[in-house]
């Protein structure tokens, strides 16, 4: 569902016209009972009892026939068997006439594009279209339908997933990639059970990528409402184009892209959206067939919180239909719609809810800019900004390695994270460290893949010229100065900082498990990969080269190919780096943050969180103690497995309170 300011615009006589049971063709349940409207009624009059739904009847026609509709009333338990439609809105201003009970009426260019789409040739359809079944003018009217609009999507006959026209020419491409990869996951036990794709590998270069790469782009890949719009689906068809494929099969091969298949990223751009593929089924038994079963409606919420959607509020409201969003006791929703509440209100009441349901673990999702922390807004509620900065949240995935708590679940003293009246959040933890210096990647350093590498690497050979993208790389200060402090001994790692410098460029990760499972792999692709960003960024003859090379162990006499792999490294580098900074502290660690980390935040570990905190000091208030801004979560090489509680543990240390404002 999407939210409009402009709905259409309706004449106050419009009346529905109710066609009589046996003028129905439809095949659908064989008791049906219709409300009828009188004809001097208006169109929409409030629907705020029960689960009493509009319906719509396309009739049939041919490609070029106008579009005409009309509108029934009836009880969803009740209801003949209907389609639900699942599409993008697109710009409510931007709209074309149909018939709707024999009257003019206007829908979107999407709409409209869709009802062309799915409309049959000789019997009417009957479907249900959010736009147009419910009236989103009247906020009460909305807030009814939205609390119920997850059964409305379970109890339909199909969904239909309008992509709209294949203006591309990669719809039949599309279509027969999801047929042949869905043969061949069939042939294992689960996609876990596959072989990692190698580039060598000739369906890497299979030339459908490219076709499947523009697909994942459509719009609808970006909107919140969908992902609930399948998940409940009993038989979700998407329509691209001329063709039809089912979206369970597109699921299938979006997860093995995105596990056995990552080089597809860099060969052809296909990365699909783990929303999508995390949270592919919404039924009540979603648990048996998840990927991730663990998570919880926290990872939910966090995974979802870039899609659009045009009200503020529904970035809450379109993920209620999951069965995680429902009280423990089963008896109703988390949080009941109310389009009439200001949505930071909602923002708020929601991360109370859900600070006492998970504790901490709430706090990951954090993510802020300068000009948050200037307001009076809570900086520990998570995603009520619609900015997001990066692309994979710390300590809000349960699969990552990280307890940097040190299993020290709740506070010893017994206090719990608490919220005060003036919206204060209080918890317990210890002190750790000061940022030092920080500096934030940028764009040129999250597109230094190795084939651009090896591209300026040949311009470099031709010249003595530093590159041009050199001067604006953070990664060049933060290797200068990792070099420095590993070379004088005066970094916290001793002779490891190298590893610990390699190991930070990747929050410790990947493929979403702890790189140092595996050393032996880890040096070998951060090797291949840095190799050749010092050949593309350094002349060959300098000093920094030379450095860099000798600290790599010798690689410099070493074949790429044994070296390991470039690409592995920086899918995993690019993904973790992204939004961030890299920063050094006081006692000369190494640190992934917040891209505005800057010196003299705080880093402590909360007990009960996975991941250590950036805070902020703010200027005190009389009366208020010392309180902080949550600037959000990191990682620390070295303490990401509870090394830091261990002079807590020892009593070394105290215990701390800490006032989040």
């Amino acid at each position: 569902m999407e939210d409009s300011q402009n709905p259409p615009v309706q004449g106050s006589q419009a009346a529905v016209v109710i066609p009589e049971q046996s003028d129905v063709t439809q095949p659908g349940p064989d008791k049906r009972e219709f409300q009828p409207y009188g004809l001097d009624q208006p169109l929409y009059f409030p629907l705020l009892e029960g689960q009493v739904i509009r319906l719509i009847e396309l009739s049939p026609g041919a490609w070029n026939d106008p579009i005409s509709i009309r509108l029934l009333i009836a009880e969803l338990h009740n209801a003949p068997e209907y389609d639900a439609l699942s599409y993008v809105w697109g710009n409510p201003a931007n709209t074309v006439p149909i018939s709707c009970n024999g009257r003019e009426f206007q829908v979107t260019p999407s709409l409209y594009a869709a009802f062309k789409r799915i409309r049959l040739t000789y019997r009417p359809r009957i479907v249900w279209a959010d736009a147009i079944c419910i009236n989103q003018s009247n906020t009460k009217e909305k807030s009814h339908h939205v609390a119920f609009m997850s059964e409305v999507y379970r109890r339909a006959h199909k969904v239909l997933i309008c992509m709209g026209r294949d203006t591309e020419g990669a719809a039949e491409d599309v279509a027969s990639l999801v047929d042949d990869v869905t043969k061949l996951i069939a042939n294992y036990k689960s996609i876990a059970d596959m072989p990692v794709l190698e580039a060598t590998d000739a369906l890497c270069s299979d030339v459908r990528w490219k076709s499947m790469a523009k697909f994942q782009n459509l719009p609808w890949f970006t909107r919140a409402w969908v992902v609930q719009e399948v998940g409940l689906a009993k038989d979700p068809r998407v329509l691209y184009g001329p063709v039809e494929f089912s979206y369970r099969d597109l699921m299938k091969v979006a997860a093995w892209t995105m596990r056995r298949a990552p080089n597809l990223d860099t060969r052809a751009g296909v990365s699909f959206y783990s929303i999508h593929v995390d949270w592919e089924n919404w039924m009540d038994d979603w648990r048996d067939t998840a990927t991730y079963p663990e998570n919880n409606i926290v990872d939910l919420f966090n995974q979802a919180r870039w899609l659009g959607c045009s009200n503020p509020r529904d970035h809450i409201y379109s993920l209620l239909g999951h069965p995680l969003a429902r009280l423990e006791d089963g008896t109703g929703l988390i949080m009941d719609p109310d389009y009439e509440k200001d949505h930071m209100q909602v923002w708020f009441e929601l991360a109370v809810r859900l600070l006492g349901r998970h504790g901490l673990s709430i706090l990951s999702p954090v993510e802020h800019n300068e000009d948050h922390l200037k307001t009076d807004y809570p900086s520990w509620v998570p995603w009520c900004w619609p900015e997001e900065y990066t692309s994979c949240t710390l300590g809000a995935y349960y699969g990552f390695f990280y307890r940097a708590d040190g299993g020290v679940l709740s506070a010893p003293s017994g206090r719990k994270p608490a919220v005060d009246d003036l919206r204060q959040l209080h918890a317990q933890g210890v002190s750790f460290d000061v940022v030092k210096n920080s500096f934030a990647f940028t764009a040129d350093d999250l597109a230094s893949s190795p084939e651009k590498l090896r591209s300026m690497a040949a311009s470099v050979r031709e010249g003595p010229t530093q590159s041009d993208m050199g001067s604006t790389l953070a990664l060049r200060s933060i290797w200068q100065q990792a070099w420095q402090l590993g070379e004088t001994s005066t970094s916290a790692y001793g002779d490891a900082w190298l590893d610990a410098f390699s190991l930070t460029l990747i929050a410790g990760i990947t493929t979403y498990d702890s790189a140092e499972d595996d050393m032996e792999r880890h040096r070998r692709d951060f090797q291949a990969y840095f190799r050749l960003w010092l050949q593309a960024n350094y002349d060959l003859q300098s000093p920094d080269i030379e450095t860099g090379l000798k600290s790599l162990g010798g690689v410099e006499s070493t074949t790429e190919t044994d070296a390991g792999d470039p690409e592995r490294y920086y899918v995993d580098y690019k993904l973790m780096s992204e939004g961030r900074s890299f920063f050094f502290t006081k006692k000369g660690y190494f640190g992934l943050g917040p891209c505005i980390t800057k010196p003299g935040d705080f880093i402590c570990t909360l007990f009960g969180a996975k991941c250590p905190f950036v805070l902020r000091e703010q200027d005190p208030q009389a009366g208020r103690g010392r309180r902080y801004k949550l600037v959000q979560d990191g990682y620390v090489h070295g303490i990401m497995r509870g090394e830091a509680m261990k002079p807590f543990k020892a009593g070394e240390v105290q215990e701390e309170s800490f006032t989040i404002c």
